[in-house]
């Protein structure tokens, strides 16, 4: 399939890792000689009922943040929300229902956006350290410009040769990101088997774990677009382990 050859699985050792392509819905992709991209994929929210149950999770990109809009690479650094995510974060909690427990990053971007789901839905986010975004070190702050200019030897590296290096020198690698947040999400789903868990968490972070699920080590990093601010991604376990049900629907 385009798909299947596009993203090049590997390393999975199991069966297809996306759900199928349901009947009516968008997928996303920029399709090159040169390039493929996923953008989104399997966005059905308009033709039919989500997927639910306790076997489904949902990770939930914080709402558009102050460092977004000045195009600073804020991992563990904290920051707040800007005027038009405070609005995201509300439109976000009115556009979706059905999750009963949640759990959110410390930084406050993704507690903001988490907060405002739990007021509208009745619910407490609880706190959870391991999803935090990925660790930048030294790139912290910068704009990309400012990353590329000072430390062009390590993004040529990272972004040009497609080298998994720890970010900044001495901070996470893409792998490293996507071990930890299956490990935490994998460990939380286990300890609440009858809930439809939430998790709200940041972009770095749900990409490297998708990328994890699907078996798309970093060489190929370019062909799996990065979530959008509020985007929705969801992931079932199953006893053949965890597949992407859906990638990145935009808000509504």
């Amino acid at each position: 399939s385009v798909l299947g050859s596009g993203l090049q699985f590997a390393g999975r050792g199991r069966t297809w890792p996306l759900e199928r392509v349901r009947n009516a819905s968008v997928t996303e992709v920029i399709l090159t000689p040169e390039r493929f991209h996923l953008h989104s994929y399997n966005d059905a929210r308009h033709a039919m009922p989500a997927p639910g149950g306790s076997d489904v999770i949902s990770l939930v990109r914080h709402a558009e943040s102050v460092a977004n809009v000045e195009g600073r690479w804020h991992g563990r650094t904290d920051g707040p929300l800007s005027d038009l995510g405070s609005q995201q974060a509300k439109r976000f909690a009115a556009s979706y229902s059905g999750m009963t427990r949640m759990f959110a990053s410390p930084l406050e971007r993704a507690r903001r956006t988490a907060e405002a789901y739990a007021r509208r839905h009745r619910l407490i986010a609880c706190l959870e350290p391991d999803l935090v975004e990925i660790d930048f070190a030294a790139w912290e702050g910068m704009t990309t410009s400012e990353i590329e200019e000072r430390f062009p030897e390590e993004w040529t590296t990272v972004f040009e040769r497609g080298v998994d290096l720890p970010r900044g020198g001495s901070g996470e690698t893409f792998a490293g990101a996507g071990r930890r947040m299956e490990r935490i999400v994998s460990t939380l789903h286990k300890a609440h088997p009858e809930d439809h868990l939430a998790f709200f968490t940041h972009g770095g972070s749900i990409w490297a774990m998708v990328a994890r699920v699907i078996g798309l080590g970093w060489p190929g990093f370019r062909s799996l677009g990065l979530p959008g601010n509020a985007g929705l991604t969801r992931i079932q376990f199953t006893t053949d382990g965890p597949r992407l049900v859906d990638y990145n629907l935009p808000l509504r």
